[in-house]
């Protein structure tokens, strides 16, 4: 646990101890203890995002509470979006008696590719999801076998890759424009979907402090999972940079994946830059076939597959790439670029 700014504290997770060890897939989440009255009763905190479903990361946020006199009846939580890395600890803070925030919009969707939410809505909602974008038995079986057998595997009691799984918790909602005040901060609940549906950030206006969530990353480009037609994520992920770069360059901007961002306009137009460079490549994909194509079709051609995935790793790569297609080309059908057709379920594209 570190003190990045007066009153506000860094803590860190990893799915487990050998992400650790490689530095990998670290996350950030950040603590604002209440102020203490007269009577030394400290007033409620704030944690904002709990890291992974680990049991290292529900010590490093117990550890942190204890270590600063927190009891966790006396916590709020905001989640940021419903991701396994943002909201793994969730049920368990809930359990002991935390309060839990999130945008309700977060739970639009129980799948999202990025997440395996443990309930049998999800499943449900992944099959839906598969036909649209082509994957089905009868079309690519062996695909969707590879779907089944992952899903099983992430299912099981014995996974290794539990901390991919998002486990259940309630919580209250939080919508953007709210106003939470702990002590001397007081933060304005941002709307900075795309990521996801309803992810939100935190904002200080008077002290320019930022929580940009993922919407924001230096380095990476967040990932946009579209799961149906017409949710214009790609759209709103750059509404949320360009009202990030627009409103609040000039603030610290204290990201969930590494240290606080200095260019934040320079970030933002990064990201920008590599989905509009990637949305050309879709576009260029399209155009290659006078046919309509499946989004499964269209990725393999505009991300240059030469096979099919056959490790867990490279599958799980291979679902990026899919969900992100069918942002890019709904991008395109909003934009007018490109047609798009429906025949049982599943969705085409077209040039027109």
């Amino acid at each position: 646990m570190e003190e990045v700014y007066p009153g506000i504290y860094r803590l860190e997770a990893y799915p487990s101890e050998q992400h650790k060890s490689s530095g990998t897939q670290q996350v950030y989440f950040y603590l604002i203890p209440g102020d203490m009255d007269e009577n030394g009763t400290r007033g409620r905190s704030l944690l904002i995002d709990t890291g992974y479903f680990t049991e290292s990361g529900r010590t490093e946020v117990l550890e942190a509470l204890w270590g600063l006199g927190i009891r966790v009846a006396d916590l709020d939580v905001l989640i940021t979006h419903k991701h396994n890395d943002h909201c793994g600890q969730a049920h368990v803070l809930e359990e002991m008696g935390a309060r839990i925030f999130m945008n309700p919009e977060e739970d639009a969707h129980a799948y999202d590719c990025i997440s395996l939410s443990v309930t049998e809505r999800a499943m449900r909602e992944q099959k839906d999801v598969l036909r649209r974008v082509g994957v089905t038995s009868a079309r690519e079986p062996e695909l969707y076998e590879d779907f089944r057998v992952l899903n099983e595997m992430l299912m099981g009691p014995d996974s290794e890759d539990i901390y991919l799984k998002v486990p259940n918790f309630g919580y209250e909602p939080v919508l953007p424009g709210q106003v939470l005040h702990y002590g001397d901060f007081h933060l304005t609940v941002l709307p900075l979907p795309g990521h996801t549906r309803g992810q939100v950030g935190l904002a200080d206006e008077e002290k320019r402090l930022v929580f940009p969530a993922d919407c924001l990353i230096r380095g990476v480009s967040p990932i946009v999972p579209t799961v149906e037609t017409d949710e214009h994520l790609v759209r709103k992920l750059i509404a949320s940079l360009t009202l990030l770069k627009t409103n609040y360059s000039d603030c610290s901007m204290f990201q969930m994946h590494g240290p606080e961002i200095a260019d934040v306009k320079g970030t933002a137009d990064k990201i920008i830059a590599s989905y509009q460079r990637k949305i050309l490549s879709i576009m260029r994909a399209v155009k290659t076939c006078y046919d309509p194509m499946t989004v499964k079709e269209i990725m393999v051609i505009g991300y240059g597959l030469q096979k099919e995935p056959d490790t867990v790793e490279t599958f799980l790569t291979f679902k990026m790439m899919l969900t992100k297609t069918f942002s890019l080309v709904e991008y395109l059908f909003d934009e007018g670029y490109i047609e798009r057709f429906e025949d049982d379920g599943m969705l085409f594209y077209a040039q027109k």
